[in-house]
C-alpha cells in the first residue's frame, strides 16, 4: 500500500483536497488565495452594479462604489394627496438626502 502525502509551500501536510493543514495536533483551514479573494471582490463589485452603484476608484485590493439619490414621484404625489403641502415636505427631504457610497476591500489573511 502506497501513501501519498501533499505538502505545500511551507512544508504543512494538505489534506486530499487541498483546504486543509496539519499542525501536528488538529486539521486547520488554509487561507484563501489572493485568485480567490480578487474574484470574490469582482463579485461584489457586480452585485452592488446591478443595485444602481457605478465604480468611482480601483485599486487591487479595493474599490469605490457611488449611487446617485433618487427622486420618487409616486412619493410626491402621495404626500401632495395626503396633506397638499406634503409634497413640500417630501422635496425637502429629498434635497437633504445624501448619495450612497460603498467601499469594498479585499480580506487578505
Amino acid at each position: 500500500m502506497r501513501v501519498t502525502v501533499s505538502l505545500d509551500a511551507g512544508g504543512r501536510t494538505l489534506s486530499n483536497d487541498g483546504r486543509w493543514y496539519w499542525n501536528g495536533q488538529q486539521w486547520l483551514p488554509v487561507g484563501r488565495t489572493i485568485a480567490e479573494r480578487q474574484a470574490e471582490l469582482e463579485q461584489q463589485v457586480q452585485q452592488l452594479t446591478r443595485f444602481g452603484y457605478s465604480v468611482t476608484s480601483r485599486t487591487e485590493s479595493q474599490v469605490h462604489m457611488f449611487r446617485p439619490k433618487t427622486f420618487s414621484a409616486v412619493w410626491a404625489i402621495l404626500w401632495f394627496l395626503v396633506c397638499g403641502v406634503g409634497v413640500l415636505v417630501y422635496i425637502f427631504y429629498w434635497m437633504g438626502k445624501k448619495d450612497d457610497i460603498a467601499t469594498l476591500s479585499r480580506a487578505d489573511s
